[in-house]
């Protein structure tokens, strides 16, 4: 292949898929149309050896009119030979007529070998028997003379046998023209056919031909992509697709690998923070354990396993943590009940009864949009996510705490929610402080503060007897 035509399908190979499929379809067009011509040539060479048979078959019947008319004309020029004169003027007319007749057929025989000269001589019989009739004939009647219209019947019967023998000629010729017309309207048919469906079977070849080798190349390029795509969700965050050309597939391509570019540094943000996330849950002193939306426990820390007493490998996934206080809150459906909750414009003393949460029935109003909080009116939950989880309304609607033993040792557990960016729900959190040493403190405290009392009565006791002495 040159490398011109190389340059031209590989520029080709660029298009467009839609440009692609445009050329296909044109070309597959151009090949059906060309199929179409090759039958309309067809037809009409068919149409003209047609008309060429209709030709043949009104000269046929022509000549059979003149031979008719040539015989009926024999009989009655024998009556004037025999001296019966009233029909001249039928013969003349008939004689008219077979002059017409030729005229007539001449334009029939214009393809046929031969056939305008025996025309011209029919012609010239036929001029020469009308010139006798009408002359001499016609002259021997009114004079009676026998021994002239015997000659003149010689001449009259020469005339007609040529124009036999020429009529005879002319109707062979007919008959074998036809014959070979159709022979050759047989072959021109067959012939046709066969091109006809020659071309429309080569056409169809190339149209699939050219199809499947469009489509095994897009195939290929998809697979290729969809490849990349499977490798990228098996967690191959390097994975990148080829890309060549700058058709539809390549900015497919193209773009696979901007999203995998962008996928990979994301994952590798999120890797970073949850490692960072991962260390201070590690390392916080008090216990945290999650939950999901189920109640089945996903995590607990360092903390959270000495406080239980059990690693979080035989916590996870279990909705029982041993300790009845935690268990029982995490069962309920809502932390805190309706009637244990504070009605936040009575708390906050709130004097914005536009305020969507202003007597509202709902007393969670971190789920409401639009309330009026810290001197300004909040959006929706994700815009006052932080602004809510401070808010002390939250703390006393929305979690719940709880005092318990373990093992000797007092906890405090606070029980919160995960929501979402919506402020509903998707699991809970359980906080536990160990407060045994602060415990141990306060009865000290206690015990300090009642010796002291204890003390400070018995100097008042001296200090009075003291006195009285």
């Amino acid at each position: 292949m040159a490398p011109n035509t190389v340059k031209l399908w590989d520029r080709g190979l660029r298009l467009s898929i839609s440009a692609k499929v445009t050329l296909l379809v044109t070309l597959v067009i151009m090949l059906f149309l060309v199929v179409a011509v090759i039958g309309y040539t067809s037809s009409r060479d068919i149409s003209t050896r047609m008309q060429t048979s209709r030709k043949l078959i009104d000269a046929g019947g022509k000549i059979t009119a003149i031979k008719a008319i040539e015989q009926e004309q024999h009989k009655m020029l024998s009556e004037l030979s025999a001296g019966n004169g009233h029909r001249i003027d039928e013969v003349l007319d008939s004689i008219s007529t077979q002059r017409e007749l030729i005229n007539q057929t001449r334009g029939d025989f214009d393809g046929v070998s031969g056939g305008a000269a025996a025309l011209e001589r029919m012609r010239g019989a036929t001029d020469q028997v009308g010139s006798l009739v009408e002359d001499d004939i016609t002259a021997a009647l009114a004079a009676g003379d026998a021994a002239a219209l015997s000659r003149l019947s010689g001449e009259v019967d020469d005339l007609h046998r040529q124009m036999e023998n020429d009529v005879s000629e002319l109707d062979g010729m007919v008959q074998q023209d036809l014959v070979q017309w159709e022979s050759e309207y047989d072959r021109t048919v067959a012939a046709s056919a066969i091109v006809q469906i020659s071309a429309t079977v080569l056409a169809t070849i190339f149209a699939i031909a050219l199809g499947l080798f469009y489509a095994r190349r897009l195939r290929k390029r998809l697979r290729s992509v969809s490849r990349g795509v499977s490798s990228l969700a098996s967690g191959d965050m390097d994975t990148r697709v080829a890309v060549s050309g700058n058709d539809e597939v390549s900015e497919l391509g193209a773009v696979f690998n901007r999203m995998a570019a962008a996928i990979g540094t994301i994952t590798i943000r999120l890797e970073r923070e949850r490692n960072q996330i991962r260390s201070i849950h590690q390392g916080i002193t008090d216990g945290i354990v999650v939950y999901d939306e189920k109640g089945k426990i996903v995590s607990a820390n360092p903390a959270a396993e000495v406080a239980m007493g059990m690693l979080e490998r035989d916590l996870r996934g279990a909705s029982a943590t041993g300790i009845t206080e935690i268990d029982e809150i995490i069962r309920l459906e809502q932390l805190v009940p309706r009637e244990k909750m504070v009605k936040c414009w009575e708390e906050k003393a709130c004097t914005h009864p536009d305020c969507p949460s202003y007597q509202s029935p709902d007393l969670q109003c971190w789920l409401q949009c639009g309330t009026y909080c810290y001197n300004e009116i909040q959006g929706t939950f994700k815009q006052k996510r932080d602004a809510c989880e401070r808010c002390e309304i939250y703390a006393k609607n929305g979690l719940r705490s709880v005092k318990f033993k373990k093992d000797g040792r007092i906890f405090t557990a606070i029980i919160s929610p995960v929501l979402d960016d919506s402020g509903y729900e998707n699991g809970r959190m359980a906080v536990l402080h160990e407060i045994t040493e602060a415990r141990k403190a306060e009865e000290m405290l206690r015990s300090r503060n009642a010796e002291l009392m204890v003390l400070n009565e018995e100097i008042g006791r001296a200090s009075c007897r003291e006195s009285v002495e």
